[in-house]
């Protein structure tokens, strides 16, 4: 049974709140709430609730919500500081954005201020996450069921993670990459001064994310394929992918975990082995997910969220080549 935190304005949302309780008990999941009244006290148990649960499900419609005064200099609704709470904390967060208005009265589209308050929540939710979208309470259940069952499986799999699995598991999966050719005919290598200096950075520098540029057959590959080489020289742990070979049909992180053959989401396994000194992400050939955006977008928009998911994480160096 896991704890679900239920994150939502009340006034016009209490059909959808109430629909997610009654799903999240019959699941077997204790549904956890704090949102009864406009206090101080109130405000310190939601973020407190938050940090004990291991899922937060967020509703949002189109109404702000309350802003308590003290300790709030930006002026944030309760259920915006939850979101920022379950992010610092690590907790996943599940959103569901209600796209349909079923009661002018209580939102506050006529309203600037809270609207654009509104608006900026909206925005900062997308780039953390990705929401599913609902138009009543049968969507809503089953975009809850999906999101909390992908949450709570991440979390199993995570359990599962071990630094020395993940070396070899991070090897196996690295292998299309650093097979990449690295030299000419009679096996020279044209010396390559970014080598030098992406071998310094990571030696030196707490994390970094670093962007190859160069035109096609420039050699970007070679060059990722050395570095990891390299790395695995200095037990240094690589997770090599090649972009242009992700299968056409990549849903989500979990879907490029089974690819990869990790027992948890790429992130993830990184972090695990981040915990013990440097660990480095190459991801080659890019641009080439770019070429296929309009038939098949997610193959871009995984490896994208997985460079921002891991960017200023400690001890994680990622590298990434395109055109």
């Amino acid at each position: 049974m896991a704890r679900i935190y239920i994150s939502s304005t009340k006034l016009d949302l209490q059909a959808e709140r109430q629909a997610a309780m009654d799903w999240l008990t019959a699941a077997g999941h204790q549904p956890v709430h704090s949102y009864t009244a406009a206090s101080e006290t109130v405000r310190h148990s939601c973020l407190e609730d938050v940090s004990e649960c291991d899922v937060v499900v967020l509703i949002l419609g189109h109404r702000y919500g309350f802003r308590p005064e003290d300790n709030n200099p930006e002026g944030l609704s309760i259920t915006h500081l939850e979101f920022r709470r379950a992010r610092s904390a690590g907790i996943p967060v599940v959103a569901l954005f209600r796209t349909t208005i079923h009661n002018t009265q209580v939102s506050v589209i006529q309203d600037p201020e809270p609207l654009g308050a509104l608006e900026d929540f909206h925005r900062e939710v997308r780039r953390a996450v990705r929401p599913a979208e609902f138009e009543d309470l049968t969507g809503l259940r089953d975009h809850l069921r999906m999101g909390v069952n992908r949450e709570l499986d991440k979390q199993s799999r995570r359990n599962r993670l071990s630094a020395p699995d993940l070396r070899e598991r991070f090897q196996r999966a690295s292998r299309d990459l650093l097979s990449w050719p690295t030299t000419l005919p009679q096996d020279r290598w044209l010396a390559r001064p970014e080598l030098d200096d992406l071998l310094q950075h990571i030696g030196e520098a707490t994390h970094s994310v670093h962007l190859l540029l160069g035109e096609p057959g420039c050699g970007k590959s070679a060059l990722l394929a050395r570095l990891g080489a390299l790395l695995e020289q200095q037990s240094i742990p690589v997770l090599g992918i090649k972009a242009d070979y992700l299968p056409q049909q990549l849903a989500d992180d979990m879907a490029l975990a089974d690819y990869l053959e990790l027992p948890g989401s790429p992130a993830a396994c990184v972090r695990v082995l981040a915990q013990e000194g440097p660990v480095v992400m190459l991801l080659d050939q890019l641009d080439a997910l770019a070429d296929l955006l309009v038939q098949h977008s997610d193959r871009l928009r995984v490896p994208l969220e997985l460079i921002r998911d891991l960017a200023g994480t400690e001890n994680v160096h990622v590298q990434v080549g395109k055109r």
